[in-house]
């Protein structure tokens, strides 16, 4: 995965507006969550955190550059939708793309304000759901706020790794 993680990297903020130390941040707040590893877990609340963190700077990359309406969120969500090709029923990629719109909705709400974006990610993480598969999923609404992560232990996808475990 090397090469293609470069090639993300390298094109990442060009293409989105998100900046490699931003990214590190997003990463730090998965880890501010217990999530576990350098990016914050696979699947737990760290992982909801991180999504709902970049969201938030996506939609942030979208009003401070400048870019079409929408653009840099919309780039995240599709990102999620690439990586759930040739998975059936995916539960990692829905979950990350109703958390990723969390941070979309809160940075209609902070602004371009990190303090007031943590402060609201921080009351949103008191008030999570858990879930065990994508049928879970239905009738969730991202707009209620509550981050949505996969109990541990329960497949990401069918066929492939578990979720990682909370601190």
């Amino acid at each position: 995965m090397g090469i293609l993680s470069d090639i993300s990297s390298a094109i990442a903020e060009p293409l989105t507006g998100v900046t490699p130390e931003e990214v590190e941040w997003a990463y730090s707040m998965g880890r501010k969550y217990g999530g576990v590893g350098s990016a914050g877990g696979e699947g737990n609340k760290g992982d909801a955190a991180r999504h709902i963190s970049l969201g938030y700077l996506a939609a942030l990359a979208d009003e401070r550059r400048g870019y079409a309406d929408g653009w840099s969120q919309n780039l995240a969500q599709l990102k999620e939708y690439g990586q759930q090709a040739f998975r059936r029923r995916n539960i990692d990629s829905n979950m990350d793309r109703y958390n990723n719109a969390i941070g979309f909705e809160l940075q209609g709400m902070a602004g371009d304000s990190f303090e007031d974006f943590e402060s609201l990610l921080d009351d949103a993480m008191q008030n999570t759901i858990q879930v065990k598969s994508v049928d879970d999923m239905a009738g969730k609404d991202f707009r209620s706020l509550k981050p949505v992560y996969i109990k541990e232990g329960y497949l990401l996808y069918k066929g492939g790794g578990k979720a990682g475990p909370n601190k």
